[in-house]
């Protein structure tokens, strides 16, 4: 009795547990019922790795890997993009479209110049998949200097002409014991460097002051400087130096980009900064290459600046692709006759 009991107790707690999954369960548009479990229909892409762990390498060392993955699904699966974060190259390296079952890689090139420390990098892969339209794959390890710099590039921001500025850089031991600094090149005079010792990160390293003195040229600063040391993995470490050197005039913004077909025109905006000056005005502009005409139009004047239209015309033989030049406005003002704004675009 006791037994049957028993049994006919548990037959009741099944039906409960089955009936309380049934209300728990959705309905779809067509009234089907549908779980959590992905959908087989369609494409899916799977990936057995997601994340790749190099260990540790030297600065300057490539790191090369493939990630494999296979279309599970059903249905044509279409790769629609590849791309990744800095310092990393990602490709496809198979065909876009894989039918059912098929198999394809994403090879990948992390260059570690100019990096320290732990690093880890990202490379995004779009396709069709239904459920998975985006999947992050993941490149992580350590690169080992002999010699840590702090920063690696040095921006001065905007500063006013005449004025000195300086700035900061931390150069301390790694994998190097006994460092030394030989001597240091600027790529212009008006960039000067003093340097002391100084304890850093618990062990004794050397502390760069980096010196814009008053005679800077006005406009963009891109400049360098190359830190030349006793390491044989790291000889010479070469430090960007970026920056804006404005006037009583100044442009914005600094850089101009466009794209165009040869033989085109396109009207850019350019807005000059002239505070208190009376009569100021753009006479004409001509770059540097030769490569556009360049014709300008004062848009409108307000208390302290001018708004020019600048209409850009690339000339037939211009070269097709990337332009990188500078754009040499001429002014009516004896303390600034000449302004430089850059340039960029793409040329079709």
């Amino acid at each position: 009795m006791k037994k049957l009991l028993y049994l006919s107790f548990c037959g009741i707690l099944l039906m409960l547990v089955i009936s309380l999954v049934g209300h728990f369960t959705t309905e779809g548009p067509s009234g089907q019922r549908s779980t959590t479990i992905k959908n087989p229909q369609g494409p899916d892409i799977y990936f057995k790795e997601k994340v790749f762990d190099f260990g540790e390498v030297d600065e300057g060392e490539k790191v090369a890997h493939s990630f494999k993955f296979k279309n599970r699904g059903d249905a044509l699966l279409k790769i629609k993009k590849v791309g990744s974060t800095c310092g990393c190259i990602a490709a496809l390296g198979t065909k876009k479209e894989l039918e059912p079952g098929e198999s394809g890689e994403i090879k990948a090139v992390f260059n570690s110049q100019n990096y320290m420390g732990w690093v880890r990098k990202v490379i995004y892969v779009q396709s069709n998949d239904p459920d998975e339209s985006t999947v992050a794959l993941h490149i992580t390890g350590k690169v080992l200097v002999d010699i840590g710099v702090n920063p690696r590039r040095v921006d001065f921001g905007q500063v006013q002409v005449g004025e000195p500025h300086q700035k900061k850089i931390e150069l301390f031991p790694m994998k190097l014991k006994g460092l030394e600094v030989e001597k240091v090149e600027s790529s212009v005079p008006y960039l000067t460097t003093r340097q002391e010792e100084k304890n850093i990160e618990g062990k004794p390293g050397v502390e760069l002051t980096v010196l814009l003195t008053p005679d800077a040229s006005l406009g963009r600063l891109s400049e360098s400087l190359k830190i030349h040391t006793n390491s044989k993995k790291q000889s010479v470490i070469s430090i960007p130096i970026i920056g804006t050197i404005r006037g009583g005039v100044w442009t914005s913004p600094e850089e101009l980009v466009f794209g165009c077909h040869r033989g085109h025109k396109r009207t850019l905006e350019l807005t000059v900064n002239i505070g208190e000056r009376k009569g100021f005005k753009l006479l004409k502009a001509k770059d540097e290459l030769g490569y556009v005409t360049a014709e300008i139009s004062l848009f409108k004047e307000e208390q302290l600046h001018q708004v020019y239209q600048i209409e850009v015309q690339v000339k037939p033989d211009a070269p097709v692709g990337s332009l990188m030049e500078k754009l040499h406005l001429y002014t009516n003002d004896k303390e600034h006759p000449m302004l430089d704004v850059s340039l960029q675009g793409f040329i079709h």
